[in-house]
């Protein structure tokens, strides 16, 4: 687990997979340690409104890529956007 400041924004996306189901898209930002600038990031389905929060995210690795999985109940509300 990595505690990392995440600014999730209101960019929200909706459209539905080949399967027919509803997929849910929000855009993010999050800060790594020493880099000047954030990375984006999408995340599927619900994330919590949008704000700069202090996230914590699960590393995985998934088909040799690193994967970042947010625990939205660990993320702290650090600013209110």
């Amino acid at each position: 687990m990595i505690k990392l400041k995440t600014h999730i924004t209101a960019d929200k996306r909706e459209f539905t997979s080949k399967a027919g189901k509803l997929v849910k898209l929000t855009t993010v930002f999050v800060f790594l340690p020493n880099l000047p600038y954030p990375e984006k990031i999408d995340l599927f389905g619900e994330v919590p409104p949008a704000g700069v929060y202090d996230g914590v995210y699960k590393i995985d690795i998934y088909q040799g890529r690193l994967q970042l999985s947010p625990e939205y109940d660990k993320f702290s509300l650090s600013e209110n956007k």
